[in-house]
């Protein structure tokens, strides 16, 4: 197999078989050994050659079948969350159809697979408060729930300590006696030699020394271009003949990477303590009480705000029409407005793995201010061509946006937020030409809808209720694909997610829904920023709880924001967004000295 990396040739012509095992992969730095493992993953494209499983060819597999196979532990993690450790063991089940199997089978999967390599402790922790030697032991509890039959690890024990790191070889090699396939990439030799079935040293791209035990002290000093002397304390496990002899016959190499199917116990019992699951009774419960407050403090701030105004207004004096039209209609439409913000923020927040995401980072908000200023311009500037010019430029840019940034990586969310970055300069220079131009009176009411609000008349506004609805719905059933996500694009790959599929969906939707949002009442702020903060730091990071949560927050918060606005108009007219962005501020900037 040839791999290319930027133009240039990382792996040159490797073939090799493996059989049940632990494979060790050594070499020095650049010798192309973590890029071979994400080949052999199905991570990275072949530039020629192929990888067969039994006789079946890796690239003809679907990423569910490929991730029966083959488990992937990688070097390191993109993103630590704010999830559970039982929460992210079990997203191992994905690729055997558990994603909408009963919780409790998926706890337990996860419970016993924590409980064979000793860290059941750990199940009611959080991922970010773990250290590195617990956190890789999670990662790779994660791997064995996946039951696969292949697992490649791409050096697991580079930030241990000498204690967590034998606990951990000792947990793979048993995990390797079980017949399964291990091939690890190391830059331990010690380890190498006390725990490794078969020793491969690279260089260059291809496979210099294929043997049962560590190569000889010359063989290492030529292909680290060093003295062979420094090798010399190896010299008792090099010479330890009687372990060499125990080896298992290796497979010898053919014109094609071959891994032979092998069989792993479908029960882990005879490997488990008898200590009871982990299960998390507690926290289920917690959940259920917490999407019941956010419900009740929801109901609450809907109830109460139609009251709430410059004037008095009730519904049942000659000031009902007030209330029906004008309050009612508001309130209604600032829940949407609040639900679609805090979710689609939390939403982006998962998918770029960046603590500062949201709907507005892509440009939508630009794209949908040009929308709505090329209208006002051309003096269409009624309330269903403003929506619809504003939703548009929205949904053009954000489609834009995934266009260029899917052609520029395949993984790297960087570069969609780049891109987003970019259009939104390029519609802020646009819109302001358009000002430019535009008649002092034109101007103003520009100006006046950047600034964000919630004046809406009738209950004709609500028709774009089942776009937003639909797009909501989408995001919530995906929810535990965004939480892979959240955690490692390349780790989500490997357990059957459709990373790029995956991205495209969620920002399409989250798209849409903001894009209608922002046609209705303009770009108001913070909300897709604090509000997921917020009830991420109390609740965790499992997207489809957030995703309630931020639903019910995120319309309390912003029906409040714009209660205190109209409670303010006997003084002088104050938009939503002021309110918002005055509120958002403050939280960010103690958000920042949290972290």
């Amino acid at each position: 197999m040839c791999v290319n990396l930027g133009g240039r040739p990382v792996i040159r012509e490797v073939c090799c078989a493996f059989a049940p095992g632990w494979t060790h992969i050594i070499g020095p730095n650049g010798a192309g050994k973590s890029t071979w493992v994400r080949a052999l993953a199905g991570l990275l494209p072949l530039d020629g050659g192929s990888v067969r499983l039994n006789g079946r060819c890796l690239e003809s597999m679907g990423a569910l079948e490929r991730a029966q196979w083959i488990a992937y532990v990688p070097q390191r993690l993109e993103a630590v969350p704010e999830l559970d450790v039982l929460e992210f063991v079990s997203q191992g089940t994905y690729a055997w159809g558990m994603r909408g199997a009963v919780p409790a089978q998926r706890v337990q999967r996860a419970a016993a697979a924590l409980r064979m390599l000793g860290i059941a402790h750990l199940a009611q922790r959080r991922l970010h408060t773990l250290s590195g030697g617990e956190l890789e032991m999670c990662i790779l509890a994660s791997a064995v729930a996946q039951r696969t039959r292949i697992l490649l690890l791409d050096e697991p024990t580079a930030a241990l300590d000498i204690g967590v790191a034998e606990r951990f070889c000792r947990a793979v090699r048993r995990l390797s006696r079980s017949g399964m396939i291990v091939i690890s990439v190391t830059h331990d030799l010690g380890l190498a030699a006390r725990y490794a079935d078969r020793i491969l040293l690279m260089k260059s791209g291809q496979i210099v020394s294929d043997t049962a035990s560590l190569p000889s002290q010359n063989v290492l000093g030529r292909a680290y271009h060093t003295d062979p002397q420094v090798f010399a304390r190896y010299a008792d496990i090099l010479g330890d003949r009687a372990r060499r002899a125990r080896r298992t016959a290796i497979a010898r190499p053919c014109h094609i990477i071959r891994i032979c199917r092998c069989r792993v116990p479908s029960d882990g019992s005879k490997r488990i303590a008898s200590t009871g699951a982990p299960s998390k009774p507690s926290c289920r419960k917690r959940n259920r009480y917490a999407v019941l407050m956010a419900a009740a403090v929801c109901a609450c701030a809907l109830a109460v705000s139609p009251w709430i105004g410059a004037t008095a207004a009730f519904p049942w004096d000659a000031s009902r029409e007030i209330f029906w039209q004008l309050r009612v209609p508001r309130v209604i439409w600032g829940a949407l407005a609040g639900s679609v913000l805090a979710v689609c923020g939390s939403v982006l927040q998962s998918v770029f793995q960046n603590a500062l995401a949201t709907p507005y980072t892509l440009g939508l908000a630009s794209g949908a201010s040009l929308g709505a200023m090329f209208v006002i311009q051309l003096g269409f500037a009624g309330i269903f061509g403003l929506s619809a010019a504003s939703c548009f430029g929205g949904i053009l840019t954000m489609g834009a946006v995934i266009a260029v940034s899917s052609r520029i990586g395949r993984y790297q969310s960087l570069n969609c937020l780049l891109a987003g970055i970019a259009a939104s300069m390029f519609c802020s220079a646009a819109g302001l030409l358009i000002q430019a131009f535009a008649t002092p009176l034109t101007a103003h009411q520009m100006m006046r809808w950047q600034l964000g609000g919630l004046e809406v008349t009738g209950y004709a506004s609500l028709l774009s209720l089942p776009a937003i609805a639909i797009s909501l719905a989408c995001l919530y059933l995906n929810a535990e694909r965004l939480d892979m996500l959240s955690v490692d694009a390349e780790l989500a790959a490997s357990r059957g997610v459709r990373v790029v599929r995956t991205r495209a969906f969620a920002l399409l939707a989250a798209g849409i829904a903001t894009s209608v949002v922002v046609s209705m009442c303009g770009p108001i702020g913070f909300i897709g920023l604090i509000v997921p903060h917020i009830l991420r730091r109390f609740y965790g990071g499992a997207m489809k709880l957030l995703i309630t949560l931020c639903a019910f927050y995120g319309a309390a918060f912003l029906v409040v924001a714009d209660a205190f606005a109209r409670a303010l108009e006997r003084f002088a007219w104050i938009p939503v967004g002021v309110v918002t962005a005055a509120v958002g501020a403050p939280v960010l900037v103690y958000l920042i000295r949290r972290r």
